[in-house]
């Protein structure tokens, strides 16, 4: 009998976990409560609509999307004043012509395809590479990024890129893959070996690192010794036609990747590498030709049918712009859309965080009495940027176009603007950490080496932030967000440098360690607590401070409220293979662990919610982390 009923029960739970509606990696998400898990019962009705929508967001990209948005809006109806919002509009209004690009085809691209397939060999191929990017601002082999080290500004230099993101959810897919190279072949008639190709993707993916790993190997070679790597290619000769590619300027990164990637490019026959480099030309340009062509390359790209049109249309355009007219693009985001009160509040935020910062420094067991001092003047020479650097288009080149009726022609002209204005102010002294966060873009950080803060006007958008929030929220987000950053200043660097205190420093490190680590996230991957030990800790600060603050301005606070958007700040939809990547390699603490492990140490939270000892979200107090 007692077999008979181990085996019900063993039946039921089986049948229980069969049933579990399992939604973006949360198991019986629409079962979560505030007392079992904080963050899903905050987040559920969100990540439910997005994930029937089929979308993988973040509160981030909602703010760049709201941002969009907004300039959609606004151009529909724009009346352009100046020559350059003339520009912008005409490059805008061009891409809606489709009749003109589905007709027109990839016929502009023919006689590159024609160069790339009449190439014997890799030097006349390269050669080919150096006229693309000469005449179209962009390479199909070699690419350049500007990028800004500690004391030098340089070209960054990589070759032979991935064509499907390492975290692209249909990467693995062969099929899907296949299918995808398959329908290329048919439209472009490209005559591409799809299982070689595949193959040649498949080595570039598995040695290619991510750029912030790249940035921070710290491995480099400058262009005189980068000829004996390509002995036999005319790598001086390129780089001397390239427009904007100065020899002094060209560094690598990452020995490794690139000695492996140059393997590959001998080692592969001449037909993969062009059948590669003609499948970039076309995947790059793709949605400026044919937006027949750009709307079924999605739907294969992302297994779904695309209805809207008119949305696929403004989504390529503004993207475009964003990338490649920024400084001119964020000028009109500044004087159209931009709230000065906005960043006035966020402003005086700011120099709040500082102030309590200092109050806190002065009473932390963290710091000796010198170390003390140091922290204090660094927040008092603190900058705070909100909103955007000031720019001074002088400094930029602005290409035009050939024609402004003509989506094709303009997007070269906007290319060439992004190449031609980064060799310039490079050229000048002047590319700076800013120049990849223009105002629209969604971005908050601090920047040790110069010692500011800056967060983008996009990142003031719904759901971050609006004027008419309550304090509550307000300082649970951006006020939270700008004291995450801020601790920066005087956090993992700092006490590595106070050995009077180690002890402390170290034992609080562990109990951060060993709060976070093992917790289980979306599709049961867990947190490592090692690797997110630096921000949690800033999360920690972070929140700490700017509920403080909070509690100054308000005499009654609404605890419920101020920790639902806390919750709200660290939403997020994703796929199982970026989670993972995540859990590897981000020193951010993923989603679900961000927001629960950091408000169970707070009092106020157990009060808010009446939470108690055998609540999920209960943790004993011996186990949570001491809060100044």
């Amino acid at each position: 009998m007692k077999r008979v009923i181990s085996l019900i029960l063993v039946c039921l739970l089986f049948l229980s976990f069969v049933n579990a509606k399992d939604i973006a990696g949360y198991r019986n998400l629409e079962k979560a409560t505030y007392k079992s898990d904080f963050y899903s019962a905050v987040n559920k009705e969100w990540i439910i609509e997005k994930y029937e929508k089929g979308e993988y967001i973040d509160a981030f990209r909602e703010c760049e999307k709201e941002s969009m948005t907004l300039f959609y809006n606004l151009l529909e109806t724009f009346e352009p004043q100046t020559e350059l919002e003339k520009r912008i509009c005409a490059i805008y209004k061009s891409a809606f012509d489709t009749a003109q690009r589905n007709e027109q085809g990839i016929e502009p691209l023919r006689k590159y395809i024609r160069l790339i397939e009449d190439s014997n060999n890799l030097k006349e191929l390269l050669t080919v590479d150096t006229i693309i990017h000469n005449e179209i601002a962009y390479s199909v082999l070699f690419d350049f990024y500007p990028c800004l080290d500690l004391s030098t500004p340089y070209y960054r230099f990589s070759i032979l890129q991935p064509v499907f993101d390492k975290t692209n959810y249909s990467k693995n897919d062969k099929n899907a893959v296949k299918l995808f190279l398959d329908y290329l072949e048919k439209t472009y008639q490209l005559s591409i070996d799809c299982d070689k190709l595949i193959e040649f993707d498949s080595k570039l993916s598995n040695i290619s690192q991510d750029y912030a790993s790249v940035m921070y190997r710290g491995e480099s070679v400058y262009f005189a010794n980068l000829k004996k790597m390509y002995e036999g290619i005319p790598l001086e000769d390129i780089f001397t036609n390239r427009e904007n590619a100065p020899i002094a300027s060209i560094m690598i990164n990452n020995m490794q990747e690139i000695l492996t990637k140059k393997e590959i490019l001998f080692s592969t026959d001449i037909a993969t590498i062009k059948n590669y480099a003609k499948f970039r030309l076309v995947m790059m340009y793709r949605s400026l030709l044919s937006v027949e062509l750009e709307k079924q390359c999605l739907e294969l790209m992302n297994g779904k049918h695309i209805t809207d049109e008119i949305e696929l249309i403004k989504n390529d355009v503004l993207n475009m712009l964003a990338y490649n007219y920024y400084p001119y693009l964020e000028r009109f985001y500044l004087d159209h859309i931009v709230d000065e009160q906005v960043l006035q509040e966020v402003r005086t935020m700011c120099q709040e965080v500082v102030d309590e910062y200092k109050t806190f420094i002065e009473d932390s067991p963290f710091y000796n009495p010198k170390l003390k001092i140091q922290i204090k003047h660094k927040l008092d020479n603190m900058q705070f940027i909100v909103g955007a650097t000031e720019k001074n288009l002088d400094d930029y080149i602005l290409v035009e176009s050939e024609d402004y009726n003509d989506y094709y022609k303009n997007v070269c002209s906007c290319m060439k603007t992004l190449q031609k204005s980064f060799g310039s102010i490079i050229e000048k002294g002047k590319f700076s950490n800013e120049e990849g966060n223009p105002a629209y873009k969604s971005n908050a950080f601090y920047y040790p080496r110069d010692n500011y803060f800056f967060v983008t006007a996009g990142y003031l958008l719904e759901p971050i932030y609006k004027k008419d929030y309550s304090l509550e929220r307000k300082y649970a987000i951006i006020g939270f967000t700008i004291a995450h950053e801020i601790s920066h200043s005087f956090d993992a660097n700092m006490i590595k440098l106070d050995r009077e205190n180690y002890k402390v420093q170290k034992e609080w490190q562990q109990s951060i360690i060993n709060l976070y680590d093992g917790y289980p996230n979306a599709y049961g991957i867990k947190t490592n607590g090692k690797i997110v030990v630096s921000e949690a800790n800033a999360d920690l600060f972070g929140l700490n401070c700017a509920l403080k603050i909070m509690q100054k301005k308000v005499a009654n606070p609404d605890y419920k409220e101020f920790f639902m958007a806390a919750a709200l700040k660290d939403r997020a939809i994703t796929t199982k293979e970026y989670l993972f990547w995540w859990s590897k390699n981000d020193s951010h603490p993923l989603p679900k662990s961000r927001c629960n492990c950091l408000v169970v140490n707070f009092p106020e939270f157990y009060e808010a919610f009446d939470i108690k000892p055998g609540d999920g979200m209960y943790v004993s107090p011996e186990k949570r982390i001491e809060l100044w």
